[in-house]
């Protein structure tokens, strides 16, 4: 009974220390360049509880490791989303970072130029995703194992970096894909897939999440998933009824507001146990 109890102790003890964050830690994804500029920052919302971010001229990326763990975890990039004009950068940025923490995974923050920077935005999550693995030793992150998480318009640059034409080399495609209610996937005319995508053989695993009643989006998502699926990809698709668009980890719709816990659990069996 004493030895049962102490394993049990033990573990909790391991538990808690693997999901314990160290302070975040802001890095310049590109210090060389002479660029600078004001950013507009303002509280937006019914209640004020959503900070609006723009005019980025200097992008980087926030740190949120884990500490106090004896192994290398999977890390995760977080893309707020915004229409490629602002940055919803505490709802689908900071909060998710201090979330994926505590389920015990890296996170990490990506400030990315807006606004109407699509392609300077690819170029800083490709780099984001290179200086991750190139530092993972620093920070105890597992370098086969990077993936990005995006929200919105965020999720079409998380999809970009997985299966766009211009998806770069190895080096900055990520090991898995997470997409939260993903915008501007398909083409409005053809109804097919965007034309900047382009499925690879392998596409990277991917989760993603969706209401029926995102009109905007929803058919982009389907479209994108189908895809995936006819190239051979490891898919999962979370669908449902009602939820509406944007809103991060805050639903309280049902049963939408469980998703967080449906993302653990593949992340759990598809990122962590996998080889």
């Amino acid at each position: 009974m004493k030895n049962s109890l102490i394993k049990c102790l033990l573990s909790l003890l391991a538990t808690a220390a693997m999901t314990m964050a160290a302070q975040p830690e802001k890095v310049l994804l590109w210090p060389e360049r002479n660029v600078s500029g004001p950013e507009h920052r303002e509280k937006v919302g019914k209640n004020n509880d959503v900070l609006r971010l723009t005019d980025v001229k200097v992008p980087s990326i926030t740190l949120y490791p884990l500490s106090n763990i004896a192994q290398q975890r999977p890390v995760v990039i977080v893309c707020p989303g915004g229409g490629y004009n602002m940055l919803a950068y505490d709802k689908e940025g900071s909060e998710v970072c201090e979330w994926l923490n505590s389920v015990g995974y890296h996170a990490v923050l990506l400030k990315y130029t807006v606004p109407g920077q699509r392609d300077a935005a690819l170029a800083d999550l490709k780099k984001a995703v290179s200086w991750v693995r190139e530092n993972a030793n620093q920070y105890r992150f597992n370098a086969s194992k990077v993936g990005v998480m995006g929200f919105s318009a965020g999720g079409h640059l998380a999809a970009r970096t997985c299966a766009g034409v211009d998806a770069g080399d190895l080096s900055t495609r990520p090991d898995f894909c997470i997409l939260v209610y993903p915008a501007y996937l398909d083409n409005k005319q053809t109804g097919q897939l965007a034309d900047e995508f382009e499925m690879p053989p392998v596409p990277p695993k991917t989760f993603v999440v969706h209401t029926e009643d995102d009109k905007n989006f929803i058919r982009g998502g389907k479209v994108y998933v189908d895809r995936m699926r006819k190239a051979g990809g490891n898919v999962c698709f979370k669908l449902y009824e009602t939820g509406g668009h944007g809103y991060g980890l805050r639903s309280q719709v049902e049963p939408l507001m469980h998703w967080p816990n449906e993302l653990k659990k593949w992340l759990d069996k598809e990122v962590v146990k996998s080889r």
